[in-house]
C-alpha cells in the first residue's frame, strides 16, 4: 500500500448560478462562481505543497471549468447527500491508502501547519531501538514505550552476548530485528523494516518524555521542518553509582541546547521520505549521527524542542574522562576534517586503555 495519505477536495463545479449562491445580492453569477474558481484555485495549490499528500478532486460533476493540469487525479463524488458523498470518496481513499483527509474549498489562505498536523494525527509512528548488549536498559525502556500510541516498535539487535534478545521476545507487540553490529547498520535496518510515516531513532539507554508524541507532531508540522530532536538531561541512574560531581554530567547537556546539529541520543525524529531522501546513516565507524544531521540540514531545517529526553549517566560516570573525550573532543575533530576511519582508530586505542585499566583495578581488589 502506497505511503503517502490521500488529501481528497471536495468542490462544487464553479458554474454560473449553481455556486456562492448566497452571495449573488452583491455579486452577479458569474463573479460569485469566478470566486468559487479562485478559491478551489487556492486550496489545490495549498495541498500541493504536502509532499506526503496524494491529492485527489472529489468532484461533483464535469471538472473541466477547474481548469486542472494534466495528470491531476479527479474522483467523481456521486449522488447523494454530502455525508454519503464523502462516505463514498473517503472509503475508496482508504482502499488505496493508509489514511484519509477531506478538505472543502471555503477557506482561503488555510494554513499547511493545519494539514501537516492532521497528516501527523492520523499516520504511524515507528520507534526504533538499536541496541548492543543493553539487558540492564532495554526492559524498562520498551516498558517506558508501551505508555505510547506508537504505531511500531522495533529493536534491531547488533548481536548482543547478554540477554537483550530474550528481555526484548518477552514484548510480544515489539518487532525483534538482527542487524550486523553497528549503530548506522542497525538503525538502517530498523527503518528499512518500519511501516509507519515518522521514525523516531532512539538509544536504549535514553527515556522519552510522556508528551513527546505531540511534540513530535508539532515540530514536523512547522513549514520547512524535516526532522527535530529533543534536548538531553543527563542524570545518575537511579540505584546507582552517584559520585559527588555528578551534577557535572549536566555539562554534557550543553551541547543539545546550542548545538544545531542532534547526536544520537537526543531521539532524532523525521518522515520516512526525508530519511530515504537523506540516504540513511552514513555507514562509518564512528560519527553517523552528526554526518546524518549535517546531511538533514541541506534538506530543511532540524528542530531542536524545547523538551527533554532523560540520558543515563551510567557509562559517563563509569569512564568519566573517556566519555569527556568522546563526547566533546571526537565531534569538534570530526567537523574539523578528520575522517571518521581515524577518529575509530583512536577511538579503539583509548577503549581498550580504559578497559584494561578497569580490568587491572578489579583484579587488584580481588581477594
Amino acid at each position: 500500500m502506497p505511503t503517502k495519505a490521500t488529501l481528497c477536495i471536495f468542490v462544487k463545479v464553479p458554474l454560473p448560478g449553481l455556486v456562492k449562491t448566497r452571495l449573488t445580492p452583491f455579486l452577479t453569477t458569474a463573479e460569485a462562481a469566478g470566486l468559487a474558481a479562485a478559491f478551489f484555485a487556492d486550496t489545490f495549490a495549498l495541498a500541493s505543497t504536502c509532499e506526503w499528500a496524494r491529492v485527489v478532486v472529489a468532484c461533483d460533476g464535469d471538472p473541466s471549468p477547474l481548469e486542472l493540469a494534466t495528470g491531476t487525479e479527479v474522483w467523481p463524488q456521486g449522488p447523494g447527500d454530502l455525508g454519503e458523498r464523502m462516505e463514498r470518496v473517503l472509503s475508496l481513499a482508504l482502499e488505496r491508502s493508509k489514511a484519509a483527509i477531506a478538505i472543502g474549498t471555503d477557506s482561503p489562505g488555510l494554513p499547511r501547519r493545519f494539514l501537516d498536523s492532521a497528516h501527523l494525527q492520523l499516520t504511524g509512528h515507528d520507534a526504533i531501538i538499536g541496541p548492543s548488549d543493553e539487558a540492564t536498559q532495554i526492559g524498562e525502556r520498551l516498558r517506558e514505550l508501551a505508555r505510547f500510541t506508537f504505531h511500531e516498535v522495533i529493536v534491531v539487535d547488533g548481536g548482543s552476548i547478554d540477554e537483550t534478545r530474550a528481555i526484548v521476545r518477552r514484548f510480544p507487540d515489539v518487532v525483534l530485528v538482527e542487524a550486523p553490529r553497528g549503530r548506522a547498520r542497525q538503525m538502517n535496518e530498523g527503518a528499512r523494516r518500519a511501516t509507519g510515516d515518522v521514525l523516531i531513532f532512539l538509544h536504549a539507554d535514553v527515556s522519552l518524555p510522556a508528551d513527546a508524541d505531540s511534540h513530535i507532531r508539532r515540530a514536523l508540522g512547522h513549514p520547512g521542518t524535516v526532522a527535530g530532536a529533543f534536548r538531553t538531561w543527563t542524570v545518575a541512574d537511579e540505584g546507582g553509582r552517584r559520585p559527588r560531581w555528578s551534577p557535572l554530567l549536566h555539562l554534557a547537556d550543553l551541547r543539545s541546547r546550542y548545538s544545531r546539529l542532534p547526536y544520537g541520543d537526543q531521539a532524532l525524529f523525521l518522515r520516512r521520505e526525508v530519511f530515504q531522501d537523506a540516504g540513511g546513516f552514513p555507514e562509518i565507524p564512528l560519527m553517523e549521527d552528526l554526518a546524518f544531521s549535517r546531511t538533514l540540514r541541506t534538506l530543511g531545517v532540524v528542530r531542536t524542542i524545547p523538551s527533554q529526553v532523560i540520558v543515563s549517566g551510567r557509562r559517563f560516570i563509569e569512564h568519566p574522562l573517556y566519555y569527556a573525550l568522546l563526547i566533546n573532543l571526537f565531534p569538534l575533530l570530526f567537523r574539523l576534517g578528520v575522517p571518521a576511519s581515524a577518529l575509530a582508530v583512536w577511538y579503539g586505542h583509548v577503549r581498550g586503555r580504559v578497559h584494561r585499566s578497569s580490568a587491572s583495578t578489579s583484579a587488584s581488589g580481588a581477594p
